[in-house]
């Protein structure tokens, strides 16, 4: 089973490793990391408190991003 964390992009995307950093917030037992993720249209992360798979969409992370941080 996985669930969806709240997330925020840290830094820029990393040409040689293809990843991003990102603050994750657990979306079960709202522990909070940091954690180098792949880019890909469905991003994962296991949370190191639970263990739960937390799954969030870069798309839909990116289409918020510009309309509610570019956009301002």
């Amino acid at each position: 089973m996985s669930v969806t964390p709240h997330v925020r992009a840290n830094g820029l995307w990393n040409v040689f490793t293809g990843r991003k950093k990102w603050t994750i917030t657990c979306g079960k037992c709202s522990h909070t990391w940091q954690e180098k993720v792949p880019i890909v249209e469905v991003c994962s992360a296991i949370c190191p408190c639970c263990h739960e798979q937390n799954v969030w969409s870069a798309r839909e992370f990116q289409e918020w991003y510009e309309r509610n941080v570019v956009g301002q």
